[in-house]
């Protein structure tokens, strides 16, 4: 069974360059998933991303509470969070909501360095973060780290800093901003393992990356396929996304990203 990519909300503090939410041509519903649309998730899915794609989970007003659904409920959680508008005590509620979630925590550089791309973070806050839920709460976590020019010739330093810390480490090479790409066949990786998505305007997608491209999708998107009005399973099995899915004329978005390299990659280093 595949997991979901889950925007549980539009808020997000920090100003990164890279996301969607500094590009003006993208739309999105500013709302809330409801606690009713994540039982509707829960019922069908055995692991949960947090990683929203203009959001940073923290910031949904009842995110503790959804914490502590997936942990009765049993259901695997990453979360992924970057931003750091939240005092300490959210934090200590969190881990205690779900004492099973893996914590991957966005920290671009060097602690002192991270918001030179994360823009507004407090990365020496983040960092203390990350080792209060590896020493006080022995939580699984990731310090994942983006390679930018400024932050990376220190690498090295950062990933002993995480073993000493006894978490993972995990570099993200992008590509971003490199004009030159390496065209390659068509393989949708929705096929190959990459799990749904979810957009703030409360539709199950076919990967995170169909909700800049709604347009393309005007079947996927009608009303009647929000979690609010359809269960998870009835929304997979309907005529049209089995009809998507056959890729017997694929749409142009699913050709650029999956007819190419894929614009950055991840790698589990132990230090």
């Amino acid at each position: 069974m595949k997991d979901v990519n889950l925007d549980i909300t539009h808020r997000c503090t920090l100003l990164c360059a890279g996301c969607t939410r500094q590009d003006s041509a993208h739309t999105y519903v500013r709302r809330d998933m409801t606690y009713g649309e994540l039982e509707n998730i829960c019922d069908y899915f055995k692991h949960i991303e947090f990683c929203g794609q203009v959001s940073d989970p923290i910031f949904h007003p009842k995110f503790i509470d959804f914490l502590k659904l997936t942990y009765e409920r049993n259901v695997s959680v990453d979360v992924h969070s970057a931003a750091t508008h939240k005092p300490i005590s959210f934090y200590q509620n969190a881990f205690k909501a779900n004492p099973n979630a893996t914590w991957v925590f966005g920290i671009d550089g060097l602690p002192k360095d991270s918001h030179k791309y994360r823009i507004n973070q407090d990365g020496q806050k983040l960092f203390d973060v990350m080792k209060m839920a590896k020493e006080e709460y022995n939580m699984k976590c990731i310090w994942q780290y983006i390679i930018f020019d400024y932050n990376e010739e220190d690498v090295m330093t950062a990933g002993a800093m995480a073993k000493e810390l006894g978490v993972s480490f995990s570099i993200v090479e992008s590509q971003r901003g490199k004009e030159e790409v390496e065209e390659k066949k068509f393989e949708p990786q929705c096929l190959n393992g990459k799990g749904y998505g979810h957009s703030t305007s409360g539709h199950l997608l076919p990967c995170c990356w169909s909700d800049y491209y709604k347009d393309q999708i005007p079947e996927l998107i009608q009303d009647k396929f929000k979690l609010k009005n359809m269960k998870v399973n009835n929304i997979i099995n309907s005529d049209e996304w089995k009809e998507f899915f056959k890729f017997e004329n694929p749409r142009q978005y699913c050709k650029e990203y999956c007819s190419k390299k894929k614009n950055s990659s991840r790698t589990k280093i132990d230090f």
